[in-house]
This record gives structure tokens, sequence and C-alpha cells, in this order.
């Protein structure tokens, strides 16, 4: 595989058994990763001023404001993604430390390197597997597939120079959480798509970083946005997914 490729660790400094739990796995797998110290959101104090945080725009594209948590997941990978140009690799894997490495990890990766498909950013989870496929191809042992919405999480991703350039071009104001920011795709004019089956699991015993620091069901709401972006993201993601899937479809 004549391409320059490297494995990320998003880790907090105070999730020390986070880290050590994915490095067992890591080494039960044979997988090198380099772990990148994340943005801890508990040293923020006001969420207003944070920098690349903003407030204004949080209150239109979204119903609640962003907690600290949330801020700091979203720099955390921006700093992964600045790291990859910085190192002009092709592609990053890039892993929150909830992640668990299956045994067809390597063959995954492999597999879609190794194509000529035009794609920016790979989902390699979900969980649960709900999201429906509207296309699937079928690379090496394994499906490339384009969902008819993209499902939420940033635990495992798979990104391409091109597609960490646009991420970053798109992300100079922070909104949303990162992955719901993902799910506006067309924003950021970025190929998404999901490789199954999936070469990474979650570990639904992990208690979120970011709950701990808030209790998101405690956040005023404004449900009137809630309601008209939901609307609006229904009918905008159905029409250019359904067009995204035709144009793969026939490549």
């Amino acid at each position: 595989m004549d391409k320059k490729i490297k494995v990320f660790l998003i880790n907090l400094d105070r999730s020390n058994e986070r880290l050590v739990k994915f490095t067992e796995n890591a080494k039960k797998r044979g997988l090198n990763f380099e772990r990148i110290s994340a943005i801890d959101g508990k040293g923020f104090s006001e969420t207003d001023n944070i920098e690349g945080y903003d407030h204004a725009l949080n209150m239109k594209r979204y119903p609640k404001q962003l907690g600290p948590g949330e801020i700091a997941c979203f720099q955390s990978h921006i700093k992964v993604w600045e790291r990859t140009l910085e190192e002009d690799l092709d592609f990053a894997v890039i892993l929150e430390d909830d992640a668990e490495i299956k045994e067809n990890f390597f063959q995954a990766i492999e597999d879609i390197v190794c194509r000529d498909v035009r794609w920016d950013y790979i989902k390699l989870c979900e969980k649960p597997e709900k999201r429906k496929a509207l296309a699937k191809k079928k690379v090496g042992e394994h499906h490339l597939v384009v969902y008819n919405k993209i499902p939420a999480g940033t635990t495992a991703q798979l990104v391409s120079k091109n597609g960490v350039r646009k991420l970053l071009a798109g992300s100079k104001r922070i909104a949303r959480p990162v992955d719901i920011d993902i799910q506006y795709w067309w924003e950021y004019e970025i190929n998404v798509y999901g490789l199954k089956p999936y070469p990474v699991d979650i570990d639904t015993t992990l208690e979120s970083e970011i709950n701990k620091l808030e209790v998101r069901n405690k956040q005023s709401s404004n449900k009137l946005l809630r309601i008209v972006n939901s609307i609006k993201y229904t009918l905008i993601n159905f029409i250019l997914s359904r067009k995204f899937a035709r144009k793969f479809s026939n490549i």
C-alpha cells in the first residue's frame, strides 16, 4: 500500500483507564497508533468566549447551546485534521477511545484506500446499525455504502487529505456538535460513505465523557427551531442523498 496513512487516537489526559483498555485491544490486533491529547472542556469557564465557538450561529443552526464538552470534542477533531495536513498524510484513521478494533480492520482499510473511488470521509462504525443503504458497491471484501442519513457519532472514521481540507475550511465557526455537523455533509461538500461490515465496534460500557460534563436533557431547547431545522434537514438530505446515491451507482 503506497500511501501515507496514520491511525490517531483522541484521548483525554484524565481518561487513563480508557487509554489502557484501548491499548490492550490495539495490541491484540497489532495496531500501531498515535495518541492525541484531547482538548478538555472541563477547563472551559464560559462557553461564549471559547475560541472558534460561535454562539450566535449556534443559536441559529442548533436548538441547544453547545456545552463545553461538545465544543472541546469538535476542537479535538480539528486538532487531528490539522495534524493530518501538517504531516502530509494521504489518509488518517481517526478514533475515539471507546473504539474497539475488529479482526477485519486492516483488510477494510486496505480495500478502500487502494480503490479509485472519490471519497472524503468514511464511517467505520455505527451503533446501533439502523441507517439504510441507498446504494452500495463491493470493494474487496467489503461494501462502500451511501447512507439514507449519515449515522451520528465520531468513534471511528477514515478521512482523506482532500476531505480534511474541506472539513477545516467549513469548521472555522463551531455551531453544532461535530457528529451532527458531518450529517450536513452538503455544507462541507464532502463525499461521505460507510464501509461494511464495519471494522470497528463501539464499547457501550463506557460513559460518554461529554455527558459527564453536561446533562444534555437538562439543557434548554428551542422546540420551534428544532422542528424547523428537522423539516429543513429532512427535505434537503432526502433530495441530495438520493442524488448522490444515483451518481455513485453510475460510477
